[in-house]
């Protein structure tokens, strides 16, 4: 499963690969363009951006952002 990284606004046409959190594979989470964007926000303290900004899987399904990082807990991250 991929996670993307979006502003409510963006359309299907408009995601990139700047946009990919990272993606489940094997009981790992191989992190994309987008997870340091994320990490960035998250450890400057920007709420107001961070409450801006969905997180999205390939099946459509939408996250709350802490739902999302709790998630990822019993995946071994592989950061590139």
């Amino acid at each position: 499963m991929i996670f993307y990284l979006l502003n409510p606004e963006q359309t299907d046409d408009q995601i990139s690969d700047n946009n990919i959190l990272g993606e489940i594979s094997f009981k790992s989470f191989h992190t994309g363009i987008a997870w340091n964007v994320l990490h960035n926000l998250i450890t400057r303290g920007k709420k107001a951006v961070l409450e801006r900004l969905i997180i999205r899987d390939s099946s459509g399904k939408i996250w709350e952002i802490g739902s999302f990082l709790s998630y990822l807990k019993d995946y071994h991250i592989l950061k590139y």
